[in-house]
């Protein structure tokens, strides 16, 4: 699906277009990378990459394929929930869902970027760091999603 060396950039691209797309009626704020504008409780950033290539199919074109890995964070904050995580994460967990619902179903190949991309695995730690606990809640996850391209050449 792609003739260049790597088509990782091009589906962080694809993700980070698909979040926006997403979230546009939201107050979620979508960024590339880390956001400049924290004024919204809710952000969404699509941030590392990488990739591994191994050798394709034989032919002609000498493809590869290539495994991409981007990393979207969630980061949601809750004033006034003094005493519960559930809220926060529950908000965070939704927009984690959402997101992984519309990469699968609606458009798995990334407007036709990789061959299929879903998403692998979710971390958070669980609870709001101590540093900000007296302040607020907040609710960290950090999702993985893994496409998969032909690359050739």
């Amino acid at each position: 699906m792609s003739d260049v060396a790597s088509a990782a950039y091009a589906v962080k691209n694809a993700l980070y277009e698909a979040a926006k797309t997403l979230f546009a009626g939201d107050d979620i704020v979508v960024s590339f990378g880390l956001p400049s504008d924290f004024g919204s409780p809710d952000q969404v950033f699509v941030g590392a990459f990488r990739s591994e290539q191994e050798p394709g199919p034989m032919g002609g074109r000498r493809s590869r394929n290539e495994n991409v890995y981007v990393t979207v964070e969630f980061d949601f904050t809750r004033a006034g929930e003094a005493e519960d995580d559930k809220v926060v994460t529950d908000a965070a967990m939704d927009a984690v869902r959402r997101l992984e619902e519309y990469v699968r179903v609606t458009d798995a190949t990334l407007g036709g970027v990789c061959e299929w991309c879903f998403l692998e695995s979710i971390d958070s730690e669980g609870l709001t760091p101590l540093q900000v606990v007296a302040a607020m809640r907040q609710s960290s996850i950090s999702v993985v999603f893994h496409a998969f391209v032909r690359v050739t050449s």
